[in-house]
């Protein structure tokens, strides 16, 4: 976190936003005395990262909260900052709005390296092919600033002690383990809690004392119950679903309330054709039977405001709606659907999901979402490896599509490219894209 986060965040932001939005010449070189501030490798105008600026602010509705970080708008201001701020800062602000700002190819490449590798390093598993590109991509970061700097575009002074310890994650990772299996990130809140009391100016002999005191009596007594006159809200079998065990699309998700009940008019403001419309089209698409042939034999719907996915609980427009909240989106999904035996990826807002056996045998049951499916899918003319969408301009042309809740790959967020554009760049927390986003990106008229 520290080394990543507060290290190389914090660093990239000074190079680029700090060096172009104030008076610090520390990373500039000299020629004959003089400071090449023309020359400068990270040099951007003051008007394009306000521009950047602008663009977090308006994307933070569509980020979602498993991004962890604030999503501020550091370019703005820095108080308050975290070390998650910068970190979400390296892995998806620099890629998607930053990078485009730079004229020269080697910056822009030298600087997606850079975060990629960094992505690389804070994966929960890593091979040994990962190992290597991450590696790869660090020794090409380290070799675009000594090229730089042997051209007198910036001081040497860039090689600061974090930039060294790039070189070594690689061997730690090969001894140790993944770098997020032994960070001490879980505990951050309370080491703060301890460094407080250390600091404070109480002696640090009375503080353990008063610590184990209280430990004590919190073994004899329930203390925080006691205390507590708000009672948390109990789960009940009522509050989630399962498919049966036997079923053959059984994955182990859940499907969470709040719930309710299937309508004859519309079903979350969607009219109830368009509905069995599209759940016609899923049921041709996954059986590979003519659409002519399809009838939907069960009515019985359960639609739920969200989903339980690898971990990950996923809401929906649904949600949205009942909860009255709309700071961050939480409903975008990344998903892959096939067309002519090729697998192609999509991006989807959630309206809703429901569960649905169009047969008699349990075995058959299987979740089910209901999906606004982005205009238009594609890459970075910059990078293949980031993935693109545009938005629907008039929801009357909207396209929606059902899905299988298996079929959800990824809970994305979406940065968007300009202010006021139906553009936008799809991240993830911490997903690495591979080299196929371009060729794999799917099309309507094939959903």
């Amino acid at each position: 976190m520290h080394l990543l986060g507060q290290g190389i965040g914090r660093f990239i932001y000074d190079i680029i936003v700090k060096a172009n939005k104030t008076n610090d010449t520390s990373y500039y070189a000299k020629k004959q005395n003089i400071f090449n501030k023309d020359g400068y490798t990270f040099k951007v105008p003051k008007a394009q990262l306000d521009l950047v600026g602008a663009c977090i602010t308006s994307s933070r509705a569509s980020i979602p909260v498993s991004f962890q970080g604030s999503w501020d708008n550091l370019i703005e201001k820095t108080d308050g900052a975290r070390a998650i701020d910068f970190l979400d800062f390296l892995l998806y602000v620099v890629p998607t709005l930053l990078v485009p700002l730079f004229p020269r190819t080697a910056v822009r490449k030298a600087l997606i390296m850079l975060s990629r590798g960094c992505a690389i390093a804070l994966q929960w598993e890593l091979t040994g092919p990962l190992i290597q590109e991450m590696e790869s991509c660090f020794e090409s970061w380290h070799v675009f600033l000594d090229q730089e700097i042997t051209k007198k575009n910036i001081s040497n002074s860039i090689f600061k002690p974090n930039n060294h310890y790039l070189s070594h994650i690689g061997y730690i990772v090969k001894k140790a383990g993944c770098m997020r299996s032994y960070s001490a990130r879980s505990m951050e809140r309370t080491i703060g809690k301890y460094s407080k009391l250390i600091k404070s100016k109480v002696h640090a002999g009375n503080m353990v004392e008063r610590l184990s005191i209280r430990g004590y009596i919190n073994l004899a007594l329930d203390t925080v119950s006691l205390l507590d006159t708000i009672t948390a809200t109990k789960t009940s079998l009522d509050d989630f679903i399962e498919l049966p065990l036997t079923a053959i699309h059984n994955l182990n998700h859940q499907l969470w309330s709040p719930f309710t009940l299937f309508t004859q008019d519309m079903v979350e403001s969607v009219p109830i054709d368009t509905f069995l419309r599209e759940l016609k089209i899923y049921y041709s698409r996954s059986t590979t039977s003519p659409l002519s042939y399809i009838t939907i034999n069960n009515m019985n719907f359960k639609i739920a405001a969200r989903a339980l996915l690898y971990s990950h609980v996923i809401s929906s427009k649904m949600y949205r709606r009942i909860r009255s909240e709309h700071r961050r989106g939480n409903h975008f999904v990344l998903f892959n659907a096939s067309y002519k035996s090729k697998t192609c990826w999509y991006i989807g807002a959630v309206l809703f999901y429901f569960d649905h056996n169009n047969t008699s045998d349990p075995q058959n049951a299987q979740f089910l979402v209901f999906v606004e499916v982005m205009k238009e899918h594609y890459a970075a003319d910059y990078d293949n490896t980031i993935p693109m969408i545009k938005m629907n301009s008039d929801s009357a042309t909207t396209r929606h599509a059902v899905i299988s809740l298996n079929d959800v790959q990824h809970q994305v967020g979406l940065v968007q490219s300009s202010p006021n554009s139906l553009e936008y760049k799809v991240v993830a927390p911490y997903k690495i894209f591979n080299e196929n986003v371009k060729q794999n990106a799917g099309q309507l008229k094939h959903i």
